[in-house]
């Protein structure tokens, strides 16, 4: 009985915690590690729009969060895109000459001349994948990026690697208009179940933090990409104890930019 007492409290305080967590995050009161790391990439690159405007012309954005966001997910028909996981701040990465796009199979699986994910980055990847495989959604299509770093965020998040890897995930470097063309072809393709994509900064669309997942679909008829929700890595994890947070800092920055 005084086991349980321990347990029932320390649970408490961990809810409470988390909360104050979450409300100090969103307020603005603090930074958390990985935003810290992000803000820092953010600001050493080329000046970019917040991650709030949008770039695609036929992108409309229907926030969801909280439980309506996970059964929407899970009733299918929905293309999960996840940035991947934490890498260093404006590392680069070559191959020579060599275009992407003529990269050999072996030479994808070489992740020395890659950008790799932090350590920082796999203790995220760890945590938001034992949140979200909790959720038990029905993943019907799971796709990677042959870059390591995409294949590996996937394994975190899912627990097992990708069933398929598709070029078309690449980036392109000068060739982006390329890859926005081809990534475009990949999110309008017919969606039966619940596809999950582990990939790249999709930014032409919307600029996600590492680890973020996109919940998107295509809507044929109006030819349009519709945003149905946006996950930061730590609210998969704190949804556990409090599911209303799972989307939820998108979305009322979402409903604040609307009023």
């Amino acid at each position: 009985m005084r086991n349980l007492k321990i347990a029932v409290v320390s649970n408490a305080i961990l809810v409470a915690v988390l909360g104050f967590v979450y409300v100090a995050e969103t307020m603005g009161w603090i930074s958390l590690p990985w935003q810290i790391s992000i803000q820092k990439k953010v600001s050493e690159s080329a000046p970019q729009k917040p991650a709030k405007e949008f770039d695609h012309p036929d992108l409309v954005t229907a926030l969801l969060s909280g439980p309506a966001l996970s059964d929407r997910i899970r009733k299918g028909g929905v293309t999960l895109f996840m940035r991947h996981f934490e890498r260093p701040p404006g590392d680069k990465e070559s191959l020579g000459n060599v275009p992407y796009d003529q990269v050999t199979q072996e030479q994808w699986k070489d992740c020395s001349w890659q950008s790799n994910i932090t350590e920082h980055g796999r203790s995220i990847g760890k945590a938001t994948g034992r949140a979200f495989r909790s959720y038990k959604f029905p993943i019907t299509e799971y796709i990677s990026s042959p870059f390591c770093r995409a294949i590996e965020s996937g394994k975190l998040l899912m627990g097992e690697d990708p069933k398929k890897i598709d070029m078309r995930l690449t980036r392109f470097g000068s060739e982006r208009m390329k890859m926005k063309t081809e990534l475009n072809l990949v999110l309008q393709e017919s969606v039966q179940g619940i596809r999950l994509i582990s990939g790249h900064n999709p930014e032409w669309l919307t600029a996600l933090a590492e680890g973020e997942i996109m919940v998107l679909e295509f809507d044929k008829p109006s030819n349009q990409f519709r945003v149905l929700g946006r996950v930061l890595p730590y609210e998969w994890a704190m949804s556990a104890a409090a599911p209303e947070i799972l989307g939820q800092k998108a979305a009322l920055a979402e409903k604040s930019k609307k009023n």
